[in-house]
């Protein structure tokens, strides 16, 4: 087991730097150090699958030789050493090494700020959110927004540059609007609702992130053996891209809490609402949902996951109703936004060797089977 948690934490490691080597690709492509980012997210693959090998059961009783015991010590060595740096972006998180002071580092931060400060005052964000108002109030520019393939940029087939996305935005400004910018909040209702109590206290909200990060860590700990329990809670350090994404900028963990305890209890019938918590805040949940009712119907059978849905499904319908009452058009637009919106291929798998020029870019039919055969 001790070895299963190491594998995990060394993935979690190679993809923080993985993540670093990213930014340094996006402010300038360059096609091997683009290679050297998928390579590194594949090792990091690779190591998870290692880890998840088989049921686990009988790992304590299987005899380790003096190789294994030793490469388990280096590996437990490289773990301690990434736990410092996980734990230090936790409780610290270098500014200069992020570039920014601003805790709004991504439009999703700063549509969650401007869309509670919207209901806050009895708005409907999904209808009323101004995309250059908001972002005057946070002092934040085009950099932080979602561009689209439109308006100015509808003829790009790259991502644009700095200089394009502030023509465009000052464009913007002056009342030409071409929808070249993710200009609606395009999350579930329950995002809204969780990051308002923060909003109204003006809290950092990288930090209400972070809480979320360290009870969902107390979670899993909590979940494990005791006397594996220091050594997990390590490892879940150890696993550096967890500290330093949230710290830096992610908003994935306002799903990630409930989803971790809808999965980790998931033979206790309250873990669907659990689960729906986790629908009703953001889509990337969604593609859990059918891992979670196969698991449920293998041990509890189809009523019992039927009820598990249900009752997901009631988290999500009672916190999105009011507004899909209010404008049903403009909530259903604005969920939709990640799955109709024409955006530019960004991220740091197969897709960077395109967008940094190591190969030629693939069609978006290519890229929907690629996903398609990853989530099969």
């Amino acid at each position: 087991m001790l070895a299963r948690i190491a594998l995990v934490a060394l993935a979690g490691a190679l993809l923080d730097e993985a993540g670093l080597l990213h930014g340094d690709v996006v402010r300038s492509p360059t096609g091997p150090l683009a290679v050297l980012v998928v390579a590194l997210v594949a090792v990091a693959l690779a190591l998870l699958v290692l880890a998840v090998r088989g049921t686990g059961r009988g790992d304590a009783a299987t005899p380790a030789g003096p190789r294994s015991r030793l490469a388990l010590r280096v590996a437990w060595l490289a773990v301690s050493a990434s736990a410092l740096v996980g734990l230090a972006w936790a409780l610290d998180p270098p500014r200069p090494l992020l570039g920014d002071a601003t805790p709004y580092r991504n439009d999703a931060i700063a549509f969650n700020e401007c869309g509670a400060r919207l209901l806050l005052r009895g708005r409907d964000p999904y209808t009323d959110l101004d995309l250059p108002a908001c972002y005057r109030r946070l002092g934040i520019g085009p950099d932080r927004t979602t561009p689209l393939r439109a308006g100015a940029f509808a003829a790009l087939t790259r991502y644009p540059t700095d200089d394009e996305l502030d023509a465009a935005w000052t464009a913007r400004l002056v009342g030409r609007d071409g929808g070249e910018f993710v200009s609606r909040v395009s999350y579930p209702a329950l995002t809204i609702l969780l990051v308002a109590p923060a909003t109204r206290f003006g809290w950092d909200p990288n930090g209400l992130h972070l809480a979320f990060l360290f009870a969902a860590m107390a979670l899993v700990t909590l979940r494990a053996r005791a006397g594996l329990r220091p050594f997990v809670l390590t490892g879940l350090f150890g696993a550096a891209c967890l500290t330093t994404f949230t710290a830096g900028g992610s908003s994935d963990l306002l799903y990630a809490l409930p989803l971790t305890a809808a999965w980790l209890w998931r033979e206790r019938r309250w873990s669907g609402i659990a689960l729906g918590v986790a629908v009703a805040t953001k889509q990337i949940a969604w593609l859990f949902v059918p891992y979670y009712l196969i698991a449920v119907l293998t041990s509890g059978g189809p009523r019992e996951a039927w009820a598990r849905g249900r009752a997901a499904f009631m988290v999500f319908a009672v916190t999105n109703a009011p507004f899909v009452l209010h404008d049903g058009g403009a909530w259903l637009a604005g969920i939709l936004t990640p799955f109709t919106a024409s955006m530019f291929p960004l991220g740091a798998g197969l897709v960077l060797l395109e967008t940094a020029g190591a190969v030629p870019a693939l069609p978006a039919a290519v890229h929907l089977g690629l996903t398609a055969a990853a989530l099969g």
